[in-house]
């Protein structure tokens, strides 16, 4: 997920971009001064940038012209910022989201929940509630996790046939040990035993391939 770093002396105008930055599904880093904002830039690489031209501590010309110059920092997109691009309604900005939202709450299943706090969610529905936020970005590549660990027979049922509708649209990339899931989701799967790979093809395929079977079961079962 991009990270981006709002720069601005002004609480208020960091507020309104972070809201509408996470809103959209983004990470925000914040900084009030330029010699922060370096800072924080060269300890966190972010994707991109938010320079007020007016800081209180030296001009934001200078403030992109170190971090052009600094290691780490130089290929960061500076995008600057005056008053004027704090001057319209967030409130009015953030409602044309929502029928975007409502679309991504029905697709995961999280419909019945809108009201409700990310916090008070199930686990299940909080892996579906951060495949939304994904979906948001229109990836056409997702990279998944585990997304199935930790989680009982009902979340994993949800979230298996929630995987299995996004994919219809794109490529998913899984790293997953419940072998259920592998084999109603997986096309194509690499089985890895320290860092090598053992076998390559469908469920059918690697299930039967007695370096796979010796590798996690045991040589009495290959």
């Amino acid at each position: 997920m991009p990270l981006v770093l709002i720069v601005d002396d002004h609480e208020k105008n960091r507020k309104l971009a972070r809201d509408v930055l996470r809103a959209a599904g983004l990470r925000t880093l914040e900084a009030g001064r330029g010699d922060e904002a370096i800072s924080v830039a060269t300890d966190n690489r972010p994707d991109v940038i938010l320079l007020d031209l007016r800081l209180p501590d030296m001009a934001g010309t200078e403030v992109a012209r170190q971090l052009r110059s600094g290691t780490g920092t130089g290929g960061i997109p500076v995008v600057a910022l005056s008053a004027s691009a704090y001057a319209w309604n967030s409130d009015r900005l953030l409602r044309e989201y929502d029928a975007r939202a409502e679309e991504l709450l029905r697709a995961v299943g999280l419909q019945d929940f809108r009201d409700s706090l990310a916090a008070e969610l199930s686990y299940g529905r909080k892996r579906a509630l951060e495949i939304a936020t994904t979906l948001a970005l229109e990836p056409e590549l997702m990279l998944l996790d585990e997304p199935t660990a930790g989680m009982g027979h009902e979340d994993v049922d949800r979230i298996a046939a929630l995987i299995q509708r996004v994919a219809k649209d794109r490529t998913v990339l899984m790293v997953e040990h419940n072998l259920g899931v592998v084999a109603s989701l997986s096309q194509k799967i690499t089985v890895l035993a320290r860092g090598e790979v053992l076998a390559e093809g469908d469920y059918a395929t690697v299930s039967k391939d007695k370096a796979v079977v010796a590798a996690y079961l045991g040589t009495e079962h290959a």
